[in-house]
């Protein structure tokens, strides 16, 4: 499910000394998302604590705030009858997409160390105004990074809607140091989780209706048979396409491929020189240990027949989160051509130290 948190940062009033300039790109950047978020097919979604608060310290916008602006009246009531009708909807809070948040987390399984949470660019937390809702915002964070560990669908799709931060950033990256209480919970060795979030700058940066369609996708057959059209910039080995059509409708590990794969499309779709970045790749992109690689039984099964035909060692793999399944990649460069190949989706192969 694709759907979009509204920063409070978009709510937020200017202060009393900003700029003409900065005041109208304020109000038509509010504007801008209130017409998206009052129209849009998709489900969007705000933090009531954070709305109340920005509300009882006068920083919510009402009519007499953009009437000191100077904003022409016929355009005032446009905006605040759309404010009214999203923040007044009780089916656009919070509740209405997560439930009780205090609660989801154990629901998971799992309980949170909140020292150790880390939300980048820290410019997003850093701008909100009041502290509470610095607070707030991280509480969502951590859930909704702990949902898409899980791949729940408070986490899957999860987009957030904000205004143009100084840096270049266009995901939010979260690490988040956890506590299982359910031992058939597997977590990295580090007990941190790691996820990123889309940044949305503007209603022209929204999901394509590409992504909305790969977005319903829920079984492994239908991703397989689709798989070069969501995917372009990426190769796959027949072995991949039997492994997909086993996964049948509801089985959590689809949306944790779909993610795998869509951030190693970006790698391969944005790489210009050099080798590839794999940085941006959640479930920790590396290579196997020198020890497997030197036994012969465990490096035959990471050979796969390529597109090709070529036989390649899929040394690169990254983790999926259920069940202990990996996804093993090839980063493929000459001097004419780059491409990643897809080698292998499938449960833990044997390692030296994991057999």
């Amino acid at each position: 499910m694709i759907s979009f948190l509204i920063d409070p940062h978009i709510l937020t009033l200017p202060s009393d000394t900003a700029e003409k300039i900065t005041v109208e790109e304020w109000v038509d950047a509010l504007e801008a998302w209130l017409i998206e978020a009052t129209n849009s097919p998709y489900k969007w979604f705000h933090s009531t604590k954070c709305t109340y608060n920005l509300i009882n310290n006068q920083k919510f916008p009402m009519f007499e705030d953009f009437r000191r602006y100077g904003i022409n009246s016929k355009r005032i009531i446009s905006i605040t009858q759309k404010l009214n009708q999203f923040f007044r909807d009780k089916n656009n809070d919070e509740e209405s997409i997560i439930g009780d948040i205090e609660n989801k987390f154990d629901a998971l399984g799992h309980l949170a160390i909140h020292k150790t949470i880390e939300i980048l660019p820290n410019e997003f937390i850093f701008r909100q105004i009041l502290e509470e809702n610095k607070k707030r915002i991280g509480e969502l964070l951590t859930t909704a990074t702990a949902c898409k560990f899980h791949q729940h669908s408070f986490g899957i799709g999860l987009n957030i809607a904000t205004l143009k931060l100084t840096s270049v950033s266009t995901h939010l990256d979260i690490e988040v140091e956890i506590e299982t209480i359910d031992p058939n919970i597997q977590l990295p060795t580090d007990k941190i989780i790691r996820e990123k979030f889309p940044l949305i700058f503007s209603p022209t940066d929204l999901p394509s209706e590409q992504a909305e369609r790969l977005d319903k996708i829920n079984n492994g057959k239908d991703l397989w048979d689709n798989i070069h059209e969501f995917f372009p910039s990426l190769d796959f080995c027949d072995s991949v396409g039997n492994a997909l059509k086993g996964l049948l409708n509801g089985n959590q590990l689809v949306g944790s491929i779909k993610k795998r794969l869509l951030e190693l499309e970006r790698v391969a779709c944005t790489r210009t020189r050099g080798s590839f970045d794999f940085s941006q790749v959640s479930g920790e992109p590396r290579k196997e240990s020198e020890s497997t690689m030197n036994n012969a039984e465990y490096a035959s099964k990471r050979t796969f027949v390529c597109p090709d035909g070529q036989t390649r060692t899929f040394e690169w793999h990254c983790s999926l989160p259920q069940n202990a399944w990996r996804l093993h990649f090839y980063p493929y460069q000459t001097t004419t051509e780059s491409k990643i190949i897809i080698g292998y989706i499938g449960p833990h192969l044997p390692t030296t130290k994991y057999n």
